[in-house]
């Protein structure tokens, strides 16, 4: 097996093209998708939390308070959290407030989290307001306890959580990619928008052009080659081996030397 995943040009210039699908897919969410899965524009009131801060999580964080079809908040009103304290020192140079879940009493409209994990455990509901927007933008699947929230709703536990009857039966539904909205503590409205997959999975158009992938390609192909050519004895202990570093070097001075034109 050819680890790909931990190759130069996978970790450094893919997360780029991630971003890029992201901020095209949210700009979609607030202006062009269907109704099953629009949400509306932020009101000069409306709080966002953005969970995570690396390349996608600047991208977005960037969008939100600058110029463009996407610059709806005030700086002021997006606050960042990230385990990372790197991240977090990055966050404050750019100008964000940090956000500090166990000493604080803000409560958003929209939660963003592309952290590459579950970001926002069931016990941080607390955090929302009425009718809010729980938006995953990750490359995982994991940064909302969807699954969790149904089980909860489903079995009336301590923890409030109500779906209505029609909105179960929209879950048996062979169109996995529409908005679930909960009722929470206090009779607040949350929405999970697709259903808690990343918005970059919308199921109704390719977040960016296709020739954009083109380093997942060459990525592969290249994998393939060296697989060919990969004589490995079957007692070896390790049997997932790096991507060759001539392969590796090749495709990311290529890309990069040659970005302005992918």
């Amino acid at each position: 097996m050819i680890d790909v995943a931990s190759s130069q040009p996978k970790k450094i210039l893919e997360p780029s093209l991630i971003a890029e699908a992201s901020l095209n897919m949210l700009s979609c969410l607030f202006y062009d998708t269907p109704k099953n899965l629009k949400i509306p524009k932020p009101s000069k009131f409306d709080r966002c939390l953005l969970l995570g801060y690396g390349s996608i999580g600047q991208a977005i964080a960037y969008a939100l308070t600058h110029k463009g079809d996407l610059g709806m908040f005030a700086k002021d009103s997006v606050k960042i959290s990230d385990i990372d304290l790197d991240k977090q020192k990055l966050a404050e140079n750019d100008g964000f407030q940090l956000f500090d879940q166990w000493n604080s009493k803000d409560e958003f409209n929209y939660i963003i989290a592309c952290a590459g994990r579950c970001s926002f455990p069931i016990s941080c509901l607390s955090l929302v307001r009425n009718n809010s927007y729980l938006i995953s933008v990750s490359s995982a699947a994991i940064e909302f306890p969807f699954n969790e929230m149904i089980q909860y709703a489903l079995l009336n536990n301590d923890i409030k959580i109500n779906l209505s009857n029609t909105k179960i039966n929209r879950l048996d539904d062979k169109n996995i990619h529409q908005n679930i909205t909960f009722t929470i503590e206090n009779n607040k409205s949350l929405t999970v928008v697709n259903g808690g997959m990343p918005i970059t999975f919308l199921g109704i158009l390719n977040p960016a052009i296709p020739e954009k992938f083109d380093i997942t390609i060459s990525l592969m192909i290249a994998a393939s080659i060296q697989a060919t050519f990969t004589k490995q004895e079957k007692n070896q202990q390790n049997r997932i081996i790096p991507l060759d570093s001539n392969y590796s070097k090749f495709i990311f001075n290529w890309f990069k030397n040659n970005k302005h034109n992918t």
